[in-house]
């Protein structure tokens, strides 16, 4: 490794941030402990267990799994709290205070959002649909109807939050579709489809799959989270009761699961266009269910980047303009992963039936060995010059989330969801029918605090004009 302080990281940190988890990791643990010998019987914190009673299954006799999602009965209760919590959480920690003046068009300016994260830049490149024969006639629908060859805008983006500490890429697609789809920041359809995907492991190619499922289960389990982060004192009180010390020993063991393998330093010396990326919950895919990810064509090796001690965004910045000029396109194998009744994990106490497992809970893993990703097109992200011209166009755009159109002196703000997508391809599950809300009011939150800025009326989409 180089001698350089981007990247260096003094021991004498890394012992003082390791002994500072250490203890904390300790201290909380000594409360759970002594909170389940010794604290309240009380369940005041039950209702952040999600609970499946009398939910049964439809008789399914298909290859392929048919999802069943279920509804609780407070769910649009529960959207608006956690909505309300995801806005707070950000006005609390995003690293710019309000009123500083910043605005979103300072392309210099490095700050983290802990929900937001940091946008890397921003792409352009064509999403090819090339190969459907992996997929059952009855369930091609959507984008994976039938083959073609669309425009896309990619955003890489670095999330960090270290509360606790989590730090992964994260790629979004805009795909300009040949057809309006339903749009959530639009009175109208528009002919766009956006693709979410985050960091993750392949278990053929390493004998794992850590990052494949999302890191909260449902929309409780978020919302236990998020309200220990209130307070130190409520904090204690929740983890010493005895039903919320073991909402959160779960949720712990949840989060290992899905986040250890991607704080590996081989994992850690891949840089974005390197890694493989999921959907990291489940989609509808017809009246079944499947998960994509894109899988690299190429090798993307950095130097050691180590979030755990250092604020990282920068350096993945970097590394995409080093990338950048090399002027090689870069791609990725889109790929998706039909549900089967063999590939969901076996049922546990309290779990709903399969069918309703593979729709509810976006954390876990579906077995590659019984469902594998199969590839069904190539995103291609095609280099331009970095010259004045190209950043105009919108090849790269450093830390900006700006489309700037060849032909437009504005800039529009560039919004994904992942619900900008047809009913057939929707996104399943509680906390995705929580997103389609949430990231909405986080989004006026964040242009409110991080950049004194207010949703425009008249913004569109990249693709919203013919």
């Amino acid at each position: 490794m180089k001698n350089d302080a981007t990247y260096d990281v003094s021991r004498l940190k890394k012992i003082k941030i390791d002994l500072k988890t250490s203890l904390s990791r300790c201290f909380l643990n000594g409360i759970i402990f002594a909170g389940q010998l010794f604290g309240s019987r009380s369940d005041k914190f039950g209702h952040y267990q999600r609970t499946f009673d009398n939910v049964t299954a439809a008789p399914d006799t298909h290859a392929y799994l048919r999802p069943q999602e279920h509804e609780d009965e407070n769910e649009s209760a529960l959207f608006k709290e956690i909505s309300n919590l995801f806005a707070a959480d950000t006005t609390s920690n995003s690293d710019i205070p309000a009123g500083s003046g910043k605005k979103a068009f300072d392309r210099n300016e490095v700050f983290n959002d802990p929900h937001w994260g940091s946008t890397t830049g921003l792409l352009q490149g064509t999403l090819t649909i090339d190969d459907l024969e992996s997929i059952p006639e009855p369930l091609r629908a959507g984008l994976f109807k039938k083959t073609g060859s669309y425009q896309v805008v990619c955003r890489p983006n670095f999330l960090f939050d270290d509360t606790p500490v989590i730090a992964i890429s994260r790629l979004s697609l805009k795909i300009r579709y040949d057809s309006a789809v339903p749009n959530v920041y639009t009175s109208e359809a528009v002919n766009e489809i956006d693709l979410l995907l985050s960091e993750g492991i392949r278990l053929q190619q390493h004998g794992q799959q850590d990052g494949q499922g999302f890191f909260f289960r449902d929309v409780r389990q978020m919302m236990f989270v998020f309200n220990l982060k209130k307070s130190k004192a409520a904090a204690l009180a929740m983890l010493f009761n005895r039903v919320g010390g073991k909402i959160y020993k779960n949720w712990s063991r949840l989060f290992s699961k899905a986040t250890d393998g991607l704080y590996t330093n081989d994992q850690l010396k891949r840089g974005w266009a390197g890694k493989h990326y999921f959907s990291a919950g489940p989609y509808a895919l017809g009246d079944g269910a499947m998960k994509f990810s894109l899988a690299p064509c190429q090798a993307h090796p950095v130097e050691l980047i180590q979030p755990k001690y250092q604020y990282s965004g920068h350096l993945h910045r970097q590394s995409l303009l080093d990338l950048a000029t090399r002027g090689q396109p870069i791609e990725f194998d889109l790929c998706i992963q039909i549900a089967t009744k063999d590939s969901i994990p076996d049922r546990q106490e309290g779990d709903p039936p399969p069918a309703v497992m593979a729709a509810e809970y976006t954390d876990i893993v579906w077995d590659e060995t019984h469902a594998p990703f199969e590839r069904v097109g190539r995103l291609t992200l095609e280099p331009r010059e970095l010259s004045t011209e190209a950043l105009t166009n919108a090849w790269f755009l450093p830390a900006d989330d700006r489309w700037h159109s060849a032909d437009e002196v504005r800039p529009y703000a560039i919004r994904f969801n992942a619900w900008n997508t047809f009913k057939d391809t929707r996104p399943l599950g509680q906390l995705f029918r929580a997103r389609k809300y949430a990231h909405v009011k986080h989004r006026e939150a964040r242009l409110s605090h991080s950049f004194d800025a207010k949703p425009k009326a008249d913004s569109q989409c990249p693709f919203s004009t013919k």
